[in-house]
């Protein structure tokens, strides 16, 4: 499946590789502009299909597995964001330098993450706005292992992976023993140990 705002992103880090931050920021500035909130819209609402189970027939909310709840047609913008003001006004999300003077929020995570330089900061910040974009899309291990920031991001942020990840292990996934095993020599012969083990990602 392809996704529009993956392909741009994709080429904003093209972009960054090559030092030109202001296409990067152009491309960028795409994905931002379509996911920022338009004026007049309602924050609070979102339609997921779930106001056609409350319009079935077979909702009489009087068992466990079939009830009826007020807020189903509802999110949780701002009970997950106390202190926001109720508003329908238009928000910008349009960066205007980059990779400086970056959002409050990605500020914070590349501080965490100790690290500087434009390239580093440019980087860093399209892995966080990959992370919004593409959340659930099963696509971060792949990205942060490609981009060599997997350990390091790991070590900052999951406290679950902290203590046992290893650069020397975890960067790469292993290669299935199945696929291995069934590897023959030229002369047809099966491969020794030590050849399937030449074959495996170190630490598997």
């Amino acid at each position: 499946m392809a996704r529009l705002a993956e392909t741009f992103l994709v080429r904003a880090e093209c972009y960054v590789r090559l030092n030109d931050y202001a296409n990067a920021m152009k491309d960028i500035n795409v994905v931002r502009k379509r996911a920022q909130w338009k004026n007049g819209e309602n924050r609070s609402f979102y339609s997921d299909g779930s106001q056609a189970f409350e319009s079935n027939s077979l909702n009489t909310g009087t068992s466990a597995t079939n009830y009826t709840n007020s807020n189903l047609n509802m999110n949780t913008y701002y009970l997950s964001n106390p202190g926001v003001a109720v508003t329908t006004a238009a928000s910008d999300l349009t960066l205007t330098a980059f990779p400086n003077n970056l959002p409050a929020e990605d500020e914070a995570i590349i501080s965490s993450l100790g690290v500087s330089g434009e390239y580093e900061r440019a980087l860093n910040f399209i892995l966080n706005e990959r992370s919004r974009e593409l959340l659930g899309e099963w696509q971060r291990w792949e990205t942060l292992s490609r981009t060599g920031t997997l350990i390091k991001r790991a070590k900052v942020f999951n406290t679950e992976a902290s203590t046992n990840i290893k650069a020397s292990k975890h960067e790469l996934r292993p290669i299935p023993q199945s696929f291995i095993d069934g590897l023959l020599n030229e002369d047809g012969s099966n491969l020794s140990k030590e050849q399937k083990d030449k074959w495996q990602n170190p630490g598997y």
